[in-house]
């Protein structure tokens, strides 16, 4: 609940922004270090697979020069140690697949999209709804 609610305002800030800030990532980081350490029943290794994944997304944000943001990258690391590394892994995989048939409609409009960033963090969210509620 609480990482829906964080992923929600991270969404939010980064729909108004496009830049997540980093005192904001720090409070994400604290509250899953506080989940983890507290509350976590299950096997440590899943945790350690999620942020695994993350950071693979960071590997890939810096070998791209930050086509997925930095930020993107952190959230989905705090989001693998939170939710483990199968429904991150879903997770992603929806998130990319919606975020690249949202592109490909903007792509084929005309305009000045091409120049334009999207957003990435309200797809991880609405891909984490389908993964965790679904």
């Amino acid at each position: 609940m609480w990482g829906m609610i964080f992923l929600l305002f991270c969404a939010m800030w980064d729909l108004r922004v496009k830049r997540i800030p980093t005192y904001l990532l720090w409070i994400g980081t604290a509250g899953t270090m506080i989940f983890n350490i507290f509350f976590y029943k299950g096997n440590l290794f899943n945790p350690l697979g999620g942020l695994i994944m993350g950071g693979v997304c960071l590997f890939i944000s810096k070998v791209t020069d930050e086509s997925l943001g930095y930020g993107d990258s952190f959230v989905i690391c705090l989001l693998g140690s939170y939710a483990g590394f199968l429904k991150t892994l879903w997770t992603v995989t929806l998130a990319f697949t919606v975020v690249g048939l949202f592109s490909l409609i903007f792509l084929m409009r005309k305009g000045d999209y091409r120049k334009r960033t999207i957003p990435f963090i309200p797809f991880l969210v609405i891909s984490y709804m389908g993964v965790m509620y679904v």
